[in-house]
């Protein structure tokens, strides 16, 4: 009974309620497959064609993985890796900081105010979790940013991050480098074999554009990925069957 137990507490946090977000089960990574290679990246400039045409998705954001930051003022300067993140990926997650608010589309914009976004731990390791820490400033790479909002203790992504900051896309300039990563929520009803097929849709405007290629779109199909099973990978099977085994 108690290793059942242990082993349904694991299975239910990982496979049941891997993701601390409402109506998890909507929430879907874009996923690209290139000539029979999946590719999670794409382009500023893809990402605001699916954001200008998606009939499928509710809310749409991206993300740079990998970014790190700077930070003085607290005692010895410290790198932190940083969650930047266009304004749609905390509302397709529908999380809202515990503390102060999010990111306004101002804030989002080019040439917009310095705002930051701490975690919970953060705040708790470095400011002691003062809640009077909102319009404070925190130098992130020599700049001072106003301090306006900390996240639930409970908030996590794919990556570990210390800090959040808005991600700006310049639309009259986006860029071409596949660096960002996708995460969208459907919208009521909408299954994802329907949303693949708008990405497909989309995919096909964004080929027919000026300057763009239809030749190579043969190439490319979409392949969007439930969040779950993003964060879950190869696990579930396993569990499930030493759940049943025990």
């Amino acid at each position: 009974i108690g290793a059942t137990t242990a082993i349904f507490s694991v299975v239910n946090a990982v496979l049941i309620k891997p993701l601390p977000y409402p109506d998890a089960d909507a929430l879907v990574r874009i996923v690209h497959v290139i000539g029979g290679i999946e590719q999670q990246f794409f382009s500023d400039a893809i990402f605001l064609t699916y954001v200008k045409n998606t009939q499928a998705f509710e809310e749409l954001g991206v993300w740079s993985p990998g970014s790190t930051a700077t930070i003085t003022g607290q005692g010895d300067p410290e790198e932190v890796p940083v969650l930047a993140a266009s304004r749609g990926v905390l509302a397709a997650l529908g999380v809202q900081p515990d503390l102060g608010r999010s990111f306004s589309a101002e804030e989002h914009a080019p040439g917009g105010p310095d705002t930051v976004l701490l975690t919970a731990g953060y705040w708790q390791r470095t400011l002691g979790g003062d809640r009077g820490v909102l319009g404070r400033t925190l130098t992130v790479n020599g700049r001072p940013h106003e301090i306006i909002g900390v996240m639930p203790p409970d908030f996590r992504f794919s990556r570990e991050f210390e800090i959040v900051l808005p991600l700006r896309i310049d639309p009259a300039a986006p860029g071409s480098l596949f660096s960002r990563v996708g995460v969208a929520r459907l919208k009521p009803g909408v299954s994802l074999e329907q949303a693949n097929a708008d990405a497909a849709r989309i995919l096909d405007i964004w080929f027919q554009r000026p300057g763009g290629n239809p030749a190579v779109r043969a190439r490319w199909r979409p392949a969007l990925m439930p969040l779950k099973q993003d964060v879950v990978g190869d696990a579930g099977t396993a569990l499930w069957v030493l759940l049943g085994g025990i």
